[in-house]
């Protein structure tokens, strides 16, 4: 139940149904579903390193992700590690991104902190990654504080030195598939402005920093701050420069596109959203740009703002 409390994320009102619902769950008699017995495969072949320690499984996002995630607590219950298990293939090979892309960064020195892989199993049809865990004294970070500029080039400049700095249009391969899904004419509006000699700004992009992936500890000098990132499968050398900026803004505003604008006035959302980014780098056609590349990956506040409901 501390496990529960501790590492299951509150931040709306259906994740705090949730929250309630899995709470009831552990504290009744339940048949235990034979699905979870790759779990439990799983769970044996993880190193422990503490034996008086205790592991928490949370399952909570199987049926959106098809993932299950062990956290190992040491005897006071502080987290040493955590441990991603694929349940599906799409599952699988994001882990293996992970993987990858966290033993590239593994030497580099970065201004925030990040996980190391320390175990990885892909065989017999089980595929599991252990992380170090973040250091306790973080916490989920509070996106209305935002982010430090620093952050945001650092992961931009994780590229090749000689990588070009920007691409024309064409270079974006989904661009003109996924601009036919846009039903919000305010955005509309923006990508038939896009001319095919367009060029646009390009660096790297972590993509999914409007989730709960980044941790700080916040001081009086806000850029004095620690901060740490996770969950770097969606990292990428290449997306448009304004792709980090926009999808942390997406998820500072999740609540307003989720619960307001995006239920009854998609243009009124798309409004919003093109004058924050007006007077940015690229203006609305780079920030328009970048929220197509969230589409393209399947970020669903980005498909708010473009007019897609499921």
């Amino acid at each position: 139940m501390a496990a529960l409390h501790r590492f299951y994320p509150r931040y709306s009102l259906k994740r705090k149904i949730a929250y309630l619902m899995n709470a009831i769950n552990l504290l009744i008699f339940r048949r235990v579903p034979r699905r979870l017995k790759l779990i439990s495969d799983v769970v044996s072949k993880i190193p422990v390193k503490a034996p008086d320690g205790a592991l928490a499984i949370l399952l909570h996002k199987i049926a959106q992700n098809g993932r299950v995630y062990v956290f190992e607590l040491d005897g006071k219950g502080k987290p040493l590690t955590v441990t991603k298990i694929a349940l599906t293939e799409a599952a699988r090979s994001g882990i293996v991104r992970e993987r990858e892309i966290l033993k590239q960064l593994e030497h580099v020195e970065l201004p925030f902190d990040i996980p190391r892989a320390v175990n990885f199993i892909d065989s017999n049809g089980i595929c599991a990654l252990s992380m170090s865990a973040i250091n306790d004294n973080l916490s989920i970070h509070e996106k209305s504080k935002g982010i430090p500029d620093y952050i945001f080039n650092a992961i931009a400049s994780l590229r090749s030195s000689d990588a070009p700095i920007s691409q024309p249009i064409s270079a974006f391969g989904w661009f003109s598939s996924i601009k036919k899904r846009i039903t919000n004419p305010a955005i509309i509006e923006v990508v038939q402005q896009i001319a095919s000699d367009n060029f646009f700004a390009v660096c790297a992009a972590h993509c999914d920093l409007g989730s709960e992936n980044v941790f700080s500890k916040l001081e009086t000098d806000f850029d004095k701050s620690i901060f740490a990132i996770i969950d770097w499968e969606f990292f990428t050398e290449f997306a448009p420069a304004m792709t980090d900026r926009v999808a942390y803004w997406l998820g500072q505003h999740h609540r307003n596109f989720k619960r307001e604008f995006g239920s009854w006035n998609a243009r009124e959302s798309a409004i919003y959203f093109l004058n924050e980014f007006r007077n940015t780098p690229g203006g609305e056609a780079a920030a328009v740009l970048a929220l197509l590349a969230l589409l393209h990956q399947g970020n669903d506040l980005a498909e708010r703002v473009c007019g897609i409901v499921k």
